[in-house]
């Protein structure tokens, strides 16, 4: 079914069906890291369209594993290929794209932040995504536990906490955390 060499999503299969449970509408999504393509593959599934970003060069965990990233562009438009008419991808680091969709005045019914693990990535990918999300709409942040053996105040741990505090009684309201954690727009 397509050229995958790692298989991360089909752990979170439940998490991601809880998340898009929660939208109230399934017409637009946005993923923010996609790597070769798998979870886009299952947001096309569940939404109208998926604009996906991410820098096709690989995280640096990505590279310290060994794994060629020099096609990776490639090996994501073949893994997606079966729904292309429902998925944008837009190459680059997400700040600069989704500033361009924020000035364009794009709104989306969900968010999948899984791109740079750094806090200060994983903070300013979320905070720029809730001014696009839909009422009703659902952040989905990755990695909440994972690489936590990293200096704190660099993990995207440290990122979530300061979000959670942040948004505490706000119209963005925390709906659950573990390995994932979801955000809904009320």
């Amino acid at each position: 079914m397509g050229h995958f060499q790692t298989d991360w999503t089909e752990g979170y299969k439940e998490s991601f069906e809880k998340a898009v449970g929660l939208c109230e509408n399934h017409g637009s999504a946005l993923e923010i890291g996609c790597f070769e393509g798998r979870s886009t593959i299952f947001f096309a599934e569940k939404f109208d369209h998926v604009d996906v970003i991410d820098t096709f060069k690989g995280s640096p965990e990505i590279i310290n594993s060994g794994y060629n990233c020099e096609e990776l562009y490639e090996t994501f438009h073949k893994n997606t290929l079966k729904l292309s008419n429902k998925i944008t991808p837009h190459v680059g680091m997400s700040h600069n794209v989704m500033c361009g969709m924020v000035s364009q005045g794009r709104m989306f019914d969900f968010v999948y932040v899984d791109g740079s693990h750094t806090a200060i990535d994983c903070a300013t990918d979320t905070l720029l995504s809730i001014g696009m999300l839909n009422k009703g709409g659902v952040i989905l942040i990755d990695d909440y536990l994972n690489w936590m053996e990293l200096t704190p105040g660099s993990r995207t741990h440290d990122a979530v906490d300061f979000i959670i505090h942040a948004l505490h009684g706000s119209n963005i309201v925390l709906q659950y955390v573990g390995t994932q954690v979801a955000f809904k727009k009320a």
